[in-house]
């Protein structure tokens, strides 16, 4: 090895070893995403005990009878990172592709401190809430709450909103599916032969919205 090769491989290093205990620094200077604990993971204390338990049994009613998966997370603050990329950086941490065009999840984060929310959907639900029924929902719901310091409520209506958007998205598509299907057969047209798709599908959306409401108007 010559002395101008060591001399270059030297210089490398010495390139190097800043650029690594930077990237090594960035590493620890990056905000840990808090652990999903439930439907409901307020990391900022905003929920009070008892509305957090009846949260969490909604949307857990709401997965089963929709599908639907709302979770919430509330933070002190997004550590500086936009609100946006935050909640990407969320699903993401918690394992949800938002790219599956079969998960059909909403993350609602809330950062207070910062005074910032954002709503992150993921593929499954871009034609079942839009983003302009996101939007209306921020400004009709969530913005008139949270700007007077009712985080609950701002939440609960929230759900409440997705919730009736994502049951009158659902009873559109399943009722064009059902009235573009064949014909039903004459066992399950006879009167007594059991309850249909669309009987079904009414009752599901039905049981997600009593529940909803009725958790709403007992608590506020």
């Amino acid at each position: 090895m010559t002395q101008s090769t060591k001399i270059l491989i030297c210089c490398a290093v010495s390139l190097l070893v800043p650029l690594i205990s930077a990237s090594r620094a960035r590493a620890q200077d990056a905000p840990k995403i808090p652990d999903r604990v439930s439907y409901v993971s307020d990391y900022a204390d905003a929920i009070r005990a008892k509305i957090e338990t009846d949260m969490n049994q909604t949307l857990q009613n709401v997965k089963t009878s929709l599908g639907l998966t709302i979770d919430i997370l509330v933070v002190p603050t997004a550590n500086s990172v936009p609100i946006e990329q935050y909640g990407q950086n969320v699903l993401k941490a918690w394992g949800i592709d938002k790219q599956n065009k079969d998960e059909k999840t909403l993350l609602f984060v809330l950062a207070l401190k910062d005074g910032l929310y954002s709503m992150v959907k993921t593929a499954g639900l871009e034609k079942m809430l839009t983003d302009d029924t996101l939007q209306e929902i921020g400004k009709d719901a969530i913005i008139p709450e949270l700007s007077q310091g009712h985080i609950e409520s701002g939440i609960a209506k929230m759900i409440q909103r997705v919730v009736s958007a994502y049951s009158d998205a659902l009873r559109s598509t399943r009722m064009g599916t059902i009235i573009n299907a064949p014909p039903a057969t004459d066992q399950t047209s006879k009167p007594g032969g059991g309850m249909n798709l669309a009987d079904l599908l009414g009752l599901g959306i039905a049981i997600a919205l009593i529940v909803v409401l009725a958790w709403l108007n007992h608590v506020f």
